[in-house]
Order: C-alpha cells, then sequence, then structure tokens
C-alpha cells in the first residue's frame, strides 16, 4: 500500500511544496514582489495536480501498467522468429558410391 502512495505523495510534493514556501516567506515578511509571478503560476499548478493523480498512480499497479500499454499506446506484441536449423540427414553412415564399386 506504501508503495502505492508513494508516487501520488511525490506529486503533490513536487509541485506544492515550493508554493508552500514562498507563502511562508510571505507570511514571514518578504515582499510579496519576491518570486510573484512563479507564485501566481504555481497556485494555478496546484488545481492541475488532480489531473495528474492518474498518472503517478498507472505504474505502482502492474496490472493497470499492461492494460495501458495495450490500449492507449497501442504496442504490438513482438513475436519472436527462430531461426531455422538444417539438418543434415545422411543416406546412409558409410556412404559409398556403390554403382561405381558394382561396375568394377
Amino acid at each position: 500500500m506504501a508503495f502505492q502512495l508513494l508516487p501520488i505523495s511525490a506529486l503533490y510534493f513536487c509541485i506544492s511544496f515550493p508554493t508552500m514556501i514562498l507563502y511562508a516567506a510571505y507570511s514571514a515578511g518578504v515582499p510579496r514582489t519576491v518570486a510573484a509571478d512563479y507564485f501566481a503560476n504555481s497556485i494555478l499548478l496546484c488545481f492541475w495536480i488532480i489531473l495528474f493523480t492518474p498518472f503517478a498512480i498507472v505504474p505502482s499497479l502492474p496490472q493497470w501498467r499492461t492494460e495501458c500499454t495495450k490500449l492507449i499506446l497501442f504496442w504490438r506484441v513482438k513475436r519472436r522468429v527462430n531461426p531455422e536449423i538444417p539438418l543434415t540427414t545422411r543416406l546412409t553412415v558409410g556412404r559409398i558410391n556403390r554403382a561405381a564399386l558394382a561396375r568394377q
């Protein structure tokens, strides 16, 4: 279960943590002009975390990983082609030209 929650929490942490740090800095007295553009854009990006969540969940579920590769990416199954090994067959073990021996 922890393995499945790790990508989701990493997604939330990577997207929301810089915004939280800036908000804490603004609350501590840093002027709002410091990284104002980044802060405004990161606030809007935080709303997109919900849409990114399925993409973070799929790699942690093995059965979904195979289904998604089949449905979304249209991957074909690679068929293995084995080389044909030519078999050498002998007519007889001690092959001698019997027609030549009969003439003598």
